[in-house]
């Protein structure tokens, strides 16, 4: 079950930020101290995954408007009367995944603002496409904000 593939590296969630458990696992006593002193500041996002009543139109912007790539799409692994979609960046790496739900109340959303930060060409060449689609976008410095068909504001920055 679930707790078989827990790791046995990091400490149990009960005992997260408990340092004398760590040590109980961990001869090393400086090494203990140095983790629970020193927390890493590298945290990457794997992927998100958005809630969407309007699913077509959410693939269709996602990949024909942001240039994402359909990975995959097949019937929720938890209600098979419901699709999931999931989206990668041009280096095939996960980036969204997109969940088909019944119709929401407009406050009903959790996520309301999405940023990504892109290589300096892969920006202009979404800026291009957007004028070219006559999709609507704000321009404010080296980014463009621009909504999806969820109504999720959307942050795109360019890196160069």
């Amino acid at each position: 079950g679930r707790d078989q593939r827990r790791s046995t590296l990091l400490p149990s969630p009960d005992s997260m930020f408990d340092p004398s458990a760590f040590r109980r696992r961990h001869p090393d006593p400086a090494a203990a101290e140095r983790a629970f002193r020193k927390p890493s500041t590298t945290v990457w996002l794997g992927s998100i995954a958005l809630c969407t009543d309007c699913f077509d139109e959410a693939i269709a912007f996602y990949v024909g408007t942001l240039g994402f790539h359909l990975r995959s799409m097949a019937p929720h692994t938890a209600d098979s009367t419901f699709m999931q979609a999931f989206l990668v960046d041009a280096d095939g790496q996960d980036v969204l995944e997109l969940i088909e739900v019944p119709p929401m109340p407009l406050g009903a959303r959790s996520v309301t603002q999405l940023g990504f930060r892109l290589p300096q060409r892969t920006w202009q060449l979404l800026r291009v496409r957007l004028l070219a689609q006559e999709y609507p976008f704000t321009e404010v410095g080296d980014a463009v904000f621009l909504e999806d068909p969820n109504g999720v504001m959307l942050k795109m920055q360019s890196m160069g």
